[in-house]
């Protein structure tokens, strides 16, 4: 059957009767297949991650930990020199919790510890400013500020 469009053109409505129909279902069954196959695919490495085993933290315990990757593209190297500057501008969310940058820097010091890099090696500075300030004072300050010893202490000391 043929349908006019109005525009000079005739148009073949597409019917189960019509050949172009069938081939376009089973190119359509085709492409929901191969997708359900990539997806399978793709969702195996998310799989495995829950082998990896848990995060250590063995440098700076306050820090968040630092899981081994294993077959990593780029291994830490124990003979590099490591330098870095953390840009210390926000406070803890809650006054229990470190500075972000000083959790940052604990998580590199960490990670380098799992990877057996010496961390002598690691040569970082932490620039506290702004509200991050906060971070860095004495304990009984803090205490009076917040109501909650500072926790970042014992991470700088």
């Amino acid at each position: 059957m043929f349908i006019n469009c109005g525009c000079g053109f005739e148009a073949v409505e597409l019917t189960a009767a019509h050949p172009i129909h069938s081939l376009t279902h089973m190119r359509l069954g085709i492409c929901m297949c191969a997708i359900a196959i990539l997806i399978a695919i793709l969702s195996a490495p998310v799989l495995a991650l829950a082998q990896w085993s848990a995060p250590q933290a063995p440098a700076i315990p306050g820090a968040d930990g630092y899981v081994t990757i294993p077959r990593a593209a780029v291994p830490a190297d124990k003979t590099h020199l490591y330098k870095a500057i953390f840009d210390a501008t926000r406070a803890a969310e809650k006054p229990a919790e470190l500075v972000p940058a000083l959790n940052m820097a604990g998580s590199e010091l960490n990670a380098f510890a799992v990877a057996g890099v010496p961390l002598q090696n690691a040569k970082f500075a932490i620039v506290f400013h702004s509200s991050a300030i906060n971070g860095i004072l004495d304990d009984a300050h803090y205490r009076e500020k917040f109501g909650v010893s500072n926790p970042n202490l014992k991470v700088l000391s």
